[in-house]
């Protein structure tokens, strides 16, 4: 079978969907696509055994690009959205459409990272996209529940899972003298980097030998400055350790060496968070954020093997605190590993080869 595969992002771009397009290059060969097609951007790594379309998404390649898909006559054109990559151009949203107009016979599938968290601007540009495809596949129930409102093309849920190597914790005694907390991924106001910082400076008034380590990069948007100035002028620079991007290996032997990752997302946990899985799957102890209505990943229990809290400071110290015993630290990492031996690829594997075959 011939398909044609696109994604605005993927490796070395640091993009969390980037990451997982990179894996899902590696699974379409194996569940029976032997003809491969990618549209990718020029500066980007390219997969073996794929015809490369390099392209910048921009809107004067609309038809350009449509064409060089169309002479490869794919079964099937799977695109991953949104990607940091495609910019805030329309030719991707355009793409399926045009595609659809030149060939009725031709199948789009397309997934969907995330949407409910999207500007009204953002939903329309995913709805054109919904309403071109056949097949539509999300990474969470929320974004389930909201889409198929808009055509009843929802096909499945693609739970996303660790993305980096797993380095498994081997105990639960304090690293140092205090806790040392962790915080990955990238920084965006929706990861809640600005609820911890605000939280740890408080803990480490009765805790003053705690540590934080952020295992990602403070950069130059206006948010992220913001959080650098804030380190800075609370004198919290020897307590904060920013260590910037590291390579897959290192940053997973970092987070197992932490005592407790936390990750504050403003709107909760839920099956698209691939940094929280990892955690988990090494069985880091957790502290994260309750999950909007039906939104949390099936078995994930608050007390059993994460600890949730509601996205504000307060709820944020006061699971700080709780962490400080070392046998409930134990009991939810130990717990958390077991759970995270159910999120792994092979099982996205099988739902695109059902999905995608069908």
């Amino acid at each position: 079978m011939r398909l044609c595969y696109i994604s605005g992002s993927f490796p070395p771009h640091r993009d969390g969907v980037g990451d997982f397009a990179w894996h899902i290059s590696k699974i379409l060969p194996e569940i029976g696509f032997d003809d491969l097609m990618i549209v990718l951007k020029p500066e980007v790594n390219f997969p073996d055994g794929y015809q490369v379309i390099k392209s910048n998404f921009s809107h004067y390649e609309l038809i350009p690009v449509r064409d060089k898909i169309l002479k490869f006559k794919p079964d099937l054109v799977l695109i991953e959205y949104p990607c940091t990559g495609y910019g805030k151009n329309l030719m991707i949203n355009m793409l399926p459409i045009m595609l659809k107009l030149s060939d009725r016979s031709i199948k789009i599938a397309l997934t969907v990272h995330e949407y409910s968290d999207y500007t009204w601007k953002g939903k329309i540009r995913i709805a054109m996209m919904c309403l071109a495809a056949n097949k539509v596949m999300v990474t969470d129930r929320n974004n389930l529940i909201l889409l198929s409102k808009i055509k009843n093309n929802l096909k499945a849920i693609l739970p996303v899972p660790p993305q980096i190597p797993i380095t498994v914790k081997k105990n639960y005694t304090l690293s140092a003298k205090a806790l040392t907390f962790s915080f990955w991924g990238f920084v965006r106001p929706d990861k809640g980097l600005h609820l911890l910082l605000s939280a740890f400076k408080l803990f480490i008034n009765d805790n003053p030998k705690a540590k934080l380590h952020l295992y990602t990069e403070l950069g130059d948007t206006e948010y992220q400055k913001a959080l650098r100035d804030y380190i800075i002028e609370e004198s919290l620079t020897d307590q904060i350790k920013i260590t910037g991007f590291l390579d897959d290996g290192s940053l997973s032997k970092a987070l197992s060496d932490s005592d407790v990752c936390i990750l504050p997302f403003i709107d909760g946990i839920s099956d698209r968070r691939g940094s929280l899985k990892a955690c988990l799957a090494m069985g880091i102890p957790v502290i994260s954020t309750e999950p909007s209505a039906n939104n949390s990943p099936e078995g994930l229990l608050n007390d059993e093997n994460i600890i949730l809290c509601k996205p504000d400071v307060e709820s944020l110290i006061a699971a700080m605190n709780k962490m400080k015993g070392e046998k409930l630290r134990s009991r939810l990492g130990r717990n958390a590993y077991e759970w995270g031996k159910t999120q792994n690829w092979g099982t996205i594997k099988k739902i695109l080869n059902k999905v995608l075959k069908d």
